[in-house]
């Protein structure tokens, strides 16, 4: 995004390769493969729309834990492009909508995995 006396001027899009951070958990984004970033200018807003894709993610603990992830990982990325940009720019900078791909989902077997099935379905019954 650049900051023009006549309003915004966007790129049509960005995409950004994940690496784990230096210091961080080895594990932290291991699956995490890329974040796409598509502004589009709608009612006078820029609205943010990300896409984030995960190799193989884990059904009942993995999936739910990556999906909220990717909303609070735009949620970040969107914050350090309104600082980096002016004031006039970043009060239209909205974000838009999160979409998750998976490449592919797995579910483990045994009793440990059954165990934490079980107490979800408990939970979700009460």
């Amino acid at each position: 995004m650049v900051d023009r006396s006549d309003g915004v001027a966007g790129t049509r899009r960005a995409v950004l390769t994940a690496e784990t951070a230096p210091g961080a958990e080895p594990l932290a984004t291991a699956q995490l493969m890329s974040v796409r970033v598509f502004p589009r200018e709608v009612d006078g807003r820029v609205a943010m729309r990300f896409g984030l894709t995960w190799r193989s993610m884990e059904l009942l603990v993995g999936f739910p834990y990556t999906l909220y992830g990717s909303v609070r990982l735009s949620q970040h990325i969107l914050s350090k492009v309104k600082h980096a940009v002016s004031d006039h720019v970043a009060r239209k900078l909205v974000l838009d909508e999160v979409t998750y791909t998976a490449c592919s989902l797995h579910f483990f077997v045994g009793k440990y995995w059954d165990d934490i099935a079980r107490r979800i379905i408990d939970d979700a019954s009460l």
